[in-house]
């Protein structure tokens, strides 16, 4: 239960944001920036897009009505309707038709009538002690802000003097807001009326709204608390350590953005094998506390939609003491990368160096944003099993010290100097495209979301990569033909040498080109990449866009290297000849070529990872260390 109870705790640091919005960015669905409002939620109160907005005065009198669109309002609920999908579960205060308007079977008798035979299946249904239920839950929690709410109570007298002697469906027929309709008889099967809409009690006073009212939500909860204890719906709270607390059985749904109706904890089927057969209740094999069960799912909803993120219906969440984004998925998310990324030739050459200015600003990062370096961070995964369920994938909790240290390894690791050095962060969501595409179908999706949550593992347990994920992006890599854009193809084969470089053993593998680095796949590499820069040179100056002989060859070259660069080198000759850069070229072969061991027997063997490397690091020198700019790509 540590999660659990890490997650109320840090609810209880944040409470004082209950109930109030706040503005995230995220990426929309073409690529641009839009902002996102989210709040965390107060305990017993959901947050439910509503259709229709009733206007009432102090005295309970009918004002006016209005449509709301993609508006998410903060209601109070009871456990029973926070999740109801049957049977009568009325809202104490906002609520559909079918709970709040005592004409509502008036409408429905009306619309039967009109309706053809057999088209009733899948209708609102008529009520049936509906309404009756939530006048009396209304009617006690108005009861009870009377002496413990003074400033609540007016909004529920109003509501609660409305809804008991008014026909609401009539008084919005008359509003005007629904078009010209003067009784029940002229609304249509597809009017929002007709539906059984969500809708809003607004007392209008020169206060806070009611559902942005930290006042109103707070008398709710009081309200309810004290009910359940009252019913004597008590226990341990395993969570919190409480005894004789009211527990909860029921609890909240809607936390996976793409899973509205899956639960994390679920004891209420007792029908099939819940309890395999080892206990007689659920109370038996753990109890959880209502507040909180309502707590926990309240800053779990709060966590993923602030800075949670999601691939192929897996979320990701990383979260400081205070709730901090923490991110291992993505840099730029990061609260302790705020220096960071506006680096660039100031980054160090060296692993050491680097790694050191990398802590160094990490740290500086927590200091700016008043972290201590003792606090937690918390890392999960979550994914929906079905679509009633879902659960943790991984969870694992560090100090922030630790955290820092192994996302300081793990960057330092990857940290090569190339072209794309914008990439020198690279999110673990774009290492995964890089490996298995940019295709988004639901196989690769999954593919896709498996190599952040291995890559995840991997970081924070200080764990190299497995090399299955290095195979796959070492094949795609040696195959520049298959793609259709060369960038795409560059960024691909950077990013496997970053990944080869934190597979391999830091040892002569510098973030720079190492000239007196012997290993016979790198050497090969640097060859080849030779070869491609004085071809494309020559291309381009000349106004051809095709691909070089190096990367046709590029292939075949890492799978008989010796052979293959027989041909490579003779194609190479007349781009030789007209390059600017042939002397250059050729001094570098010739140096490349001495520190080869000719007496190798593997000369002609595959290469490794290490090839990738060479060819990445030899053409960010070449360029570098080039005046011409004709040359570049």
């Amino acid at each position: 239960m540590s999660w659990m109870s890490e997650l109320v705790d840090l609810y209880d640091r944040n409470q004082n944001k209950a109930g109030k919005v706040t503005n995230v960015k995220r990426r929309g669905k073409n690529g641009e920036t839009v902002l996102k409002p989210v709040f965390l939620l107060p305990i017993n109160h959901v947050s439910n897009y509503v259709e229709i907005e009733i206007k009432l005065n102090l005295d309970g009198d009918f004002v006016g009505a209005e449509v709301i669109n993609k508006e998410k309002t903060i209601m109070p609920v009871t456990i029973e309707s926070a999740a109801r999908t049957s049977g009568i579960r009325p809202r104490p205060v906002d609520d559909k038709f079918q709970y709040i308007a005592r004409d509502y079977n008036q409408l429905q008798e009306v619309l039967e009538a009109k309706r053809e035979p057999g088209e009733h299946k899948d209708k609102p249904y008529k009520q049936d002690g509906d309404f009756d239920e939530y006048l009396q839950q209304l009617t006690d929690f108005f009861e009870f802000t009377k002496e413990h709410s003074k400033t609540v109570a007016p909004l529920l007298m109003a509501i609660q003097k409305y809804v008991a002697n008014n026909d609401l469906i009539i008084d919005l027929i008359h509003s005007g807001q629904f078009g010209e309709l003067d009784s029940y008889e002229d609304i249509d099967e597809k009017s929002i009326l007709a539906n059984n809409p969500l809708c809003r009690f607004n007392v209008l006073t020169e206060g806070p709204v009611r559902w942005k009212d930290p006042e109103c939500f707070k008398a709710w909860s009081d309200f309810y608390q004290f009910k359940l204890a009252k019913e004597g719906k008590t226990g341990f709270d395993y969570v919190a350590g409480n005894e004789h607390v009211p527990l909860g059985t029921n609890h909240p749904k809607g936390i996976l953005p793409l899973a509205s109706g899956a639960k994390l904890i679920s004891s209420n089927d007792t029908q099939n094998f819940t309890f395999r057969g080892r206990f007689i209740n659920s109370e038996e094999a753990v109890s959880i506390g209502y507040e909180s069960s309502q707590k926990a799912h309240a800053m779990l909803k709060w966590l993923i939609d602030k800075q949670g993120f999601s691939i192929g219906g897996r979320y990701y969440i990383t979260w400081g003491a205070t709730g901090e984004n923490l991110t291992t998925i993505n840099p730029q998310g990061n609260e302790l990368f705020n220096d960071i990324l506006s680096l660039d030739d100031e980054i160090e050459d060296t692993n050491s160096a680097f790694a050191s200015q990398l802590r160094n600003l990490l740290l500086k990062g927590a200091s700016v944003n008043g972290i201590p370096k003792q606090n937690p961070v918390y890392v999960m995964q979550l994914e929906g099993t079905t679509t009633g369920r879902f659960g943790i994938v991984y969870y694992q909790a560090l100090d922030l010290t630790t955290y820092i240290e192994r996302i300081t390894d793990w960057y330092t690791k990857l940290y090569l100097k190339c072209d794309d050095n914008k990439y020198i962060y690279p999110s673990l969501k774009f290492i995964a495209d890089r490996i298995y595409g940019d295709r988004n179908d639901e196989t690769t999706q999954k593919l896709k979301k498996d190599v952040v949550t291995d890559l995840v593992q991997s970081i924070l347990g200080g764990r190299k990569i497995s090399y299955s994920y290095l195979s796959k992006i070492f094949q795609k890599s040696i195959r520049p033909t298959s793609f259709d854009n060369q960038s795409a193809w560059k960024l691909t084969v950077t990013t496997a040498a970053r990944l080869f470089k934190s597979y391999f053993s830091r040892g002569e593998i510098e973030p720079m080109l190492n000239t007196d680095f012997k290993d016979r796949s790198y050497l090969y590499g640097r060859l080849l990449a030779i070869a491609d820069v004085v071809e494309q040179g020559v291309l381009g100056a000349n106004s051809q866009d095709r691909s070089t002989n190096a990367r046709r060859y590029m292939s075949a070259f890492s799978q008989r290297p010796a052979d293959t660069w027989k041909v490579i080198y003779v194609n190479l000759q007349p781009y030789l000849t007209k390059s600017n850069y042939r002397q250059k070229a050729q001094r570098l072969f010739d140096e490349i070529n001495e520190k080869f061991d000719v007496t190798d027997s593997q000369l002609n063997s595959p290469l490794d990872g290490k090839f990738l490397i060479g060819y990445s690091q030899q053409r960010t020198d070449w360029y570098k260390s080039s005046k011409s700019k004709s040359e570049v790509e």
